[in-house]
């Protein structure tokens, strides 16, 4: 078992039902939709007050720090390439399937 099928990524047997159906012979007779129901966090345009003011709501209950601290540049470059790496980890299922299956054609893929 695969972490798609622990996180309910069914895009594989939905393919593989779409193969049981008769005069389904190869991939491009198939089109998936994909609807992700988990939210993943949104990257956020870097810089912005909002932006700023999460990363710091998010390092105050990491370090119980008062609310008037102020993150270090260092510590903002490094919140945002990890909020890059976690959204880019969360979308790798959908990508390694599309690889692997060129020839499926892909229609939608809706998120929150």
């Amino acid at each position: 078992m695969d972490g798609g099928t622990t996180w309910n990524n069914n895009m594989v047997a939905a393919v593989n039902e779409c193969y049981a159906m008769d005069g389904i012979e190869n991939e491009n007779q198939i089109t998936v939709d994909v609807i992700v129901l988990d939210p993943l966090a949104p990257l956020d345009k870097f810089g912005s007050d909002e932006y700023l003011k999460k990363q710091q709501e998010h390092q105050d209950k990491k370090q119980k720090l008062g609310s008037g601290s102020m993150l270090p540049m260092t510590m903002q470059y490094y919140l945002r390439n990890k909020s890059i790496k976690d959204y880019n980890h969360d979308m790798k299922d959908f990508f390694k399937f599309m690889y692997a299956n060129p020839n499926v054609n892909y229609r939608y893929l809706f998120m929150p």
